[in-house]
């Protein structure tokens, strides 16, 4: 069973326009992929360092709670 509706490829790639993420030459679908992924890759390191430093915070809270309770000086 054969359900592609072109007779190639080249001709499915004609006739569906410049959509491809990473196609070769002037394509509109790069530049908005790109912005995307720069963005993507931004909000992960942004987020990974607020995940960090909230869990430091919360982790030197809970040490010094049980310092005071178990009477420890460090």
């Amino acid at each position: 069973m054969n359900s592609f509706p072109f007779d190639s490829w080249e001709q499915g790639v004609e006739l569906a326009g410049p959509y491809f993420t990473w196609a070769e030459g002037p394509v509109f679908g790069a530049g908005p992929s790109v912005v995307l992924a720069i963005i993507g890759i931004a909000v992960s390191v942004i987020s990974a360092i607020l995940v960090t430093t909230r869990e430091d915070k919360l982790l030197n809270h809970a040490a010094d709670r049980l310092a005071d309770k178990y009477g420890s000086e460090d």
